[in-house]
């Protein structure tokens, strides 16, 4: 009896003998062929349907380029990382360009379908090859294949493609031609797999080390005549051991990119700040560090995987438990995630070929004891199948997707049919030569194109177009890539479309701009505010219009609207190297005329005149105002701007801004020009603190920049921001007659927008004036004799001053127009937004 139990764990715990299956009759083909074409179909429709619902970033159109870069006269180049052989291996990737190159991006989606399907066809193999009838082989491939711990790497994520997802399939095929000591296929699917990435002996080791113990362990028996030592995967051990020394010594040798290291040492996170620059020091931290890597979350996530995704037939296999811990070592050094697609796929190729190995050990004793052990065998099955599938949706619950065909996507259906309205103007105008840059999940529109990374662009060739959706990345990042790496702005472009969230620019022709066609007649005054009487188009819901340009390309002003609906637009205002301000929705109707009243402090003198000398109008230097049928709607605060001769321009985006179309679609009915806006409005806008938001340059020099300048030469504050060596600042102002005073130093984030509030004593009324409001007479007098600058909120100096008042308070935003020792020119950051505070709140 003892004999007949160790018999009976012996056959469990082994495979049965491997041997010649017999030929597939022809139903059997057919069965076969369903299931793989039905399972990398499925697969396939998935990450179809994500790539065409715009849920589909960076990764996928990475390695389209890669893989056809090799056509260009470029060996495994992109436009992320430059010379992608600093970085990884991926000496497979450009046969993909047999997919890639007739099909684009779908064409690498395709190679992960077939992938599915070819790994489906190996796992049946293996299992008719261990004497596993054809049928029920291809049932449990099917089931392995689709299952949710599968679909953790078929589904892939967000980045829509990696090389590594091909690692299942090729990974299965070599265990079939080691259990069939098969000489050539062992040696290219060794090649090919080391081809994939230097990490690749990870995936070798155990796949070929599970079929040695499987030789090496099973009884003799009905394969005595074959070696107990299988030399093909002994070779593939061997081959593995000598190639990834020189493919870590390749990639190590290779200049890196433009931007950031990421090769794969610099990609190891050691736990103990060892330092780790070679494959001798990455032994010695591996062979150092086993305790804390064999009690890391990410072995724990490993058994885990292997218990659920091979239904717990592992545990026929506790020796391949621990041997399947080698696949785990990639995620264990990078300090990341195993179950991101690219490295859990060795994971994945290893405990579905577990779980092979352990059902047909089951299946092999089940039939030989048909009689009583046979009765409730397909209830033990199914139990054991829901139990395993219930766990793995535990495990990958985001699987539900794929069986529904659903992938969950950032973007709506209706919006992605307005974005494919407006891009297919792209499509239709663009040239495959002309470079673009789009936001991050509208990718699918240029794949075939002249594609390159908004975040990446020193030293590449300047974007024709841009792609943008403003909802995904704010506008403020787009200028804020492109004025660093292409010294170039926003206004540079022409916004020619908007859909809702959607926006598609074209850089503007490199000639001189032409004046506007038609330029419309400006009556009235020559100075004052511009009064339109305007009728609105119909069918503009998503557009954003121009109204009025004060300036020339590149430098002025722009006021606007944009249509929410067909019944809502929204007032906005540019002041071109400012953040745009805009306005509360109002209610319109198309056809029907409106009167607005537009204003900025560049309406003051008449165009080619000197600025700010409108006798009696001195408190509007800085005021912008926009009315509408009488009532003020935006209202701001921005620096004038010295308008030439015919740089007023009526419905025209003459200043080319990025915030509008070229032209207004609608009728300009009348264009006066006159009158001021309400000494009210403009008197508290006038008064108040000054707050902007401003972005900090990356290095300081330790001089006084000019941020608010207010008066003229000789009657003068001038507030300004020191920026210190060592990340901090100092903020201060300097008063002509009396001095400068500063803050000590204060830390600040300089990645991060910092706002600067500056309180003198300037922008206050006198005591007891009328325009004081409610401001008590104590806090009044306060407010006019005092010095505060506060910092994110923060006060950072406040004292009292005995300052004159400027009689011509003339502000100026970011420069310094009055000269002067202590503030130097122009401020080298960038301004993104000025308000002035309310009386009561300085």
């Amino acid at each position: 009896m003892l004999d007949a139990l160790r018999n009976q764990a012996g056959e469990l715990l082994t495979s049965p003998a491997p041997r010649e299956p017999a030929a597939l009759r022809r139903g059997e083909k057919l069965a076969l062929a369903g299931a793989a074409l039905v399972a990398g179909g499925w697969i396939f429709a998935f990450n179809l349907r994500r790539f065409l619902g715009l849920g589909t970033t960076s990764d996928l159109y990475v390695n389209l380029q890669l893989a056809t870069s090799w056509l260009h006269g470029r060996f495994l180049h992109d436009e992320f990382f430059g010379n992608y052989l600093s970085v990884h291996g991926y000496f497979l990737n450009p046969l993909l360009a047999l997919f890639a190159w007739p099909f684009g991006a779908p064409g690498l989606l395709l190679t992960i379908g077939l992938a599915a399907a070819a790994g489906l066809a190996a796992m049946a193999a293996i299992l008719r090859t261990l004497g596993v009838p054809a049928r029920v082989a291809t049932v449990i491939a099917f089931v392995a294949t689709l299952m949710p711990v599968s679909l953790q790497v078929y589904q892939v994520d967000q980045y829509g493609f990696q090389v590594e997802l091909l690692t299942p399939a090729l990974a299965l095929w070599l265990a079939s031609c080691l259990l069939n000591r098969n000489w050539p296929g062992t040696i290219i699917l060794t090649l090919a797999l080391q081809a994939m990435k230097e990490d690749a002996l990870l995936v070798l080791l155990p796949v070929a080390g599970a079929i040695i113990l499987e030789d090496a362990l099973r009884p003799r028996g009905a394969d005595g005549a074959r070696s107990r030592w299988n030399r093909p995967a002994m070779v593939t051990i061997g081959l593995s051991v000598l190639v990834t020394p020189l493919l870590l010594a390749l990639v190590r040798s290779q200049p890196s990119g433009d931007y950031t290291n990421l090769g794969s040492f610099a990609k190891v996170h050691a736990v103990d700040h060892a330092a780790i620059n070679n494959l001798g020091t990455l032994v010695a931290y591996v062979a150092g560090n086993l305790r804390p890597w064999l009690g890391s979350h990410t072995v724990f996530q490993w058994l885990a995987a292997a218990m659920v995704g091979t239904f717990g037939l592992v545990l026929l296999r506790p020796h391949l438990l621990v041997l399947g811990i080698l696949t785990t070592l990639t995620a264990w050094l990078v300090q990341g995630d195993l179950l991101w697609a690219p490295r859990f796929a060795p994971a994945l190729a290893f405990l579905q070929l577990a779980g092979c190995l352990g059902f047909a050990s089951a299946w092999s004793a089940g039939q030989a004891r048909p009689g009583p052990v046979a009765f409730g065998r397909g209830a033990v099955i199914a139990g054991v199948l829901a139990a395993g599938m219930i766990g793995q949706f535990l495990f990958n619950p985001e699987s539900s997707e794929v069986y529904r065909l659903a992938p969950a996507l950032e973007i709506s259906p209706a919006e992605r049919a307005q974005a494919d309205r407006l891009f297919a103007e792209y499509r239709r105008r663009g040239q495959a030569a002309e470079p673009v840059i789009v936001s991050d999940h509208l990718f699918r529109y240029v794949h075939d194109r002249e594609f390159f990374w908004y975040a990446r662009l020193r030293g590449r060739p300047r974007p024709v177009w841009i792609l943008w959706d403003q909802q995904d990345r704010p506008l403020s990042v787009l200028r804020l890539y492109l004025r660093t790496d292409t010294s170039r702005d926003l206004s540079d472009y022409e916004l020619v479309g908007q859909a809702g969230r959607f926006l598609l620019y074209r850089a503007w022709e490199g000639r001189p701009a032409a004046a506007p066609p038609q330029p419309v007649a400006i009556s009235g005054a020559a100075d004052g505010m511009i009064r339109l009487k305007v009728r609105f188009a119909a069918g503009r819901a998503g557009t954003t219009e121009p109204l009025l340009a004060l300036g020339a390309p590149g430098r002025g002003e722009l006021f606007f609207v944009h249509y929410l609906d067909e019944h809502r637009l929204v007032p906005g205002f540019d002041c071109l190297g400012l953040a745009v301000q805009t306005g509360g929705a109002i209610d319109y109707e198309a056809g029907k005329v409106y009167e607005l009243d537009l204003f900025s402090g560049s309406l003051l003198a008449p165009a080619g005149g000197a600025p700010g000398k409108a006798q009696g109008h001195s408190g509007y230097e800085d005021f912008v105002h926009f009315g509408w049928n009488g009532r003020e709607v935006l209202g701001t605060v921005a620096p004038a701007h010295l308008l030439g001769v015919g740089e007023i321009h009526p419905g025209y985006n003459f200043v080319r801004s990025g915030s509008a179309v070229a032209r207004f679609s609608g009728e300009l009915l009348e264009v006066r020009r006159g009158g001021y806006p309400p000494m009210t409005a403009a008197g508290t806008r006038h008064f108040g603190a000054v707050r902007l938001e401003v972005e900090l340059p990356a290095a300081g020099t330790g001089e006084a920049e000019p941020l608010v300048v207010v008066g003229v030469q000789g009657e003068a504050t001038l507030g300004y921001v020191r920026l210190l060596p060592d990340g901090k600042i100092k903020v201060g102002a300097d008063f002509w007659s009396i001095g400068a005073f500063e803050s000590e130093p204060v830390e600040v984030d300089r990645t991060k927008p910092v706002e600067i509030t500056y309180s003198f004593p300037v922008f206050y009324p006198a005591p007891g004036d009328a325009r004081w409001g409610g401001v008590a007479a104590g806090e009044q007098q306060r407010l006019r004799s005092r010095l505060q600058i506060r910092i994110n909120g923060a006060l950072a100096e406040d004292r009292a001053v005995a300052a004159p008042v400027p009689r011509e308070p003339l502000l100026a935003i970011g420069r310094n127009p009055v000269g002067g020792s202590v503030v130097t020119e122009r401020f080298s950051g960038r301004v993104l937004r000025v308000t002035r505070t309310p009386l009561e709140s300085p």
